[in-house]
């Protein structure tokens, strides 16, 4: 860089600034953080020690370590924080909040049915002008027409002030059989009288056959074309049930403890027969055990106490499923252990290292949209960062290379000279190594 003015007496000019882009717009081409299928073995995401993780987590955006010093630390914890599990999944379906609470972060989907994105709103009248099922009035003017124009979708009803007087007065109306039949209409059902009052079927008419039973040594009516009970005389007292007061005296019968048992029959329901016993043996009704108590509802195992025979359904309302786990902290690992983990930070996003492949991006030597093609001979993954962090972008060496190169080309023509927009970079005061001493002493 350093200019002998004998050999190089034009200026070097600074290369063109361009605007820097942002962290997200360069790596969010790339595939997601540890998807060595598509990014390669150099997008794994560095192991890092718990504690490294934790503190990245409480570290704000835009700042770094020094920022934990405003943590309040009791007894070596954090005192006004405290790591959460991830949530269940679909955690808050259906939820409702509450008017004064904070919504959190509005996912893309944001429906009922996949988070807690309702709200119990307070202001009954809040929706004033609200447009579903509306009715117009016959002097205001009609809505815009959209695709859907049923009532339910907007105000697409109106008062009609023409329907008052005798308009339909025929709907279900019953003619007199001496009186003067309507005309037809299109219809023809009772909605526009179409009915008559018929005093052809006398008094009688459907009544001794409507839900009649025959007796066993009466003759049998007419078989007609619908034979059922409902419209005829198609029931009989049959006397051959041969089960006197006692017909089906094995239904939900309960057996005693030292009586013989019925047949086993195929269908073993209580239902179908005497399946069903007077146990006296159970446990819970002794006076010393309350209900339950030997049944095991809810019960806790201790942890150096044997397991019960795990059954088909284990669950905690049925049995000692259980167990007083003496190990709360064991749910989060050393501080010295190494991990690839992911801990939601307090702005909501994931605090985390670059992996090597984001660095050679960022230092443009990975095209992001191709990160595949990019191969580094080598085992050691932090020689590989060493040299990406050494390394030169490529456009920066291009935009500094060229400048050099323009300026060498001009010494090489003679020219000493040239008019540019962009500062000096290496000025004739600003390089001593290069200064001619007998020109300074001429000079002075």
């Amino acid at each position: 860089m350093a200019r002998h003015l004998g050999q190089v007496p034009a200026f070097l000019y600074e290369p063109p600034k361009r605007p820097l882009r942002g962290v997200g717009e360069v790596i969010g081409r790339l595939p997601a953080p540890g998807d060595i299928e598509h990014g390669g073995a150099m997008h794994r995401i560095p192991a890092l020690q718990w504690q490294t993780w934790v503190r990245l987590a409480f570290v704000e955006p835009g700042k770094d370590w020094r920022c934990l010093n405003a943590l309040a630390v009791q007894d070596g914890y954090l005192r006004d924080f405290a790591i959460q599990p991830e949530a269940a999944y679909q955690k808050g379906v259906l939820g409702v909040r509450h008017w004064e609470d904070r919504t959190g972060v509005v996912a893309g989907r944001s429906s009922p049915t996949n988070g807690a994105y309702s709200v119990a709103d307070p202001r009954v009248e809040a929706h004033p002008k609200s447009v579903q099922l509306g009715v117009r009035s016959w002097s205001r003017a009609a809505p815009a027409i959209k695709t859907d124009v049923s009532v339910g979708t907007g105000p697409y009803a109106v008062a009609d002030p023409r329907m008052a007087g005798p308009r339909f007065n025929n709907i279900f109306r019953i003619v007199p059989m001496d009186g003067v039949s309507p005309a037809v209409s299109g219809p023809g059902g009772p909605a526009g009288g179409l009915a008559v009052a018929d005093p052809s079927g006398g008094e009688t008419r459907h009544v001794n056959g409507k839900y009649r039973i025959t007796g066993y040594d009466q003759a049998s009516n007419a078989v007609i074309a619908a034979s059922t009970t409902g419209n005829g005389a198609c029931g009989v007292a049959d006397p051959r049930t041969g089960y006197g007061p006692n017909a089906h005296r094995n239904k939900l019968r309960v057996v005693g403890a030292d009586a013989p048992a019925p047949t086993v029959t195929t269908s073993d329901r209580v239902g179908s027969g005497a399946l069903a016993i007077a146990d006296p043996r159970p446990a819970c009704l002794r006076p010393d055990r309350p209900d339950y108590r030997s049944q095991g509802h809810y019960g806790i195992v201790p942890w150096n106490g044997p397991s019960k025979l795990v059954s088909a359904s284990a669950c905690v309302d049925n049995g000692a499923w259980s167990v007083a786990d003496p190990r709360p902290e064991a749910m989060l690992p050393a501080l010295g252990e190494r991990l690839v983990c992911v801990i939601i930070a307090r702005d909501g996003t994931w605090h985390r290292p670059f992996t090597s492949l984001e660095l050679a991006v960022l230092q443009n030597l990975v095209d992001p949209d191709n990160p595949l093609g990019f191969l580094y001979e080598g085992k050691s993954e932090s020689a590989f960062r060493e040299h990406v962090g050494n390394a030169i972008p490529p456009a920066a060496a291009t935009a500094f290379g060229g400048e050099a190169l323009r300026t060498l080309l001009m010494a090489e023509a003679g020219e000493t000279f040239r008019l540019s927009d962009t500062p000096i970079w290496v000025r004739q005061l600003a390089v001593a190594l290069s200064v001619d001493l007998r020109q300074r002493d001429a000079a002075l």
